[in-house]
């Protein structure tokens, strides 16, 4: 009797963090996405499922993020992924009115995937974007008006 070779799985957990001058409503208004990539270029669905597609999660509770009571941290369980090679990338990080400070941001993370990660112990890659509030300018317009003669 052949024995049934059970493929190793692990638990994978996204954790994406904000600072700066932002809060959480622009946070949760802006539209930051994800693409969740394999070692064999394969992509993961918002159900922790391998598609040969391109995936592309958005940040919100639709595709499974939850966020902190500051709403400045969100984090997404992927449980029971294949084991290997997972690499996080933010695809968009645009939020209307801020500027993306890349210097102390990081858009990209990598995480081992094992049989040992699992629950509390899940492979993690951390991200995080610092903003900085764009000053609006406008136009000043000065008017000298003359009377008499």
């Amino acid at each position: 009797m052949k024995k049934k070779v059970t493929p190793e799985v692990g638990d994978l957990k996204i954790t994406k963090t904000f600072g700066g001058d932002d809060t959480r409503e622009e946070v949760a208004k802006g539209a930051i996405k994800f693409e969740v990539k394999t070692a064999d270029g394969k992509w993961l669905d918002k159900d922790g499922n391998v598609s040969d597609s391109k995936v592309e999660l958005t940040l919100g509770t639709a595709d499974g993020f939850e966020a902190s009571e500051d709403g400045l941290t969100w984090t997404k369980k992927f449980e029971n992924v294949p084991a290997g090679e997972y690499t996080v990338t933010e695809s968009n990080t645009a939020i209307t009115g801020y500027e993306l400070v890349e210097k102390t941001s990081k858009l990209t993370a990598t995480a081992e995937v094992t049989k040992d990660t699992t629950g509390d112990k899940a492979a993690t890659a951390d991200l995080k974007d610092d903003y900085s509030k764009v000053e609006e300018k406008g136009d000043l317009v000065i008017t000298k008006t003359f009377g008499g003669d």
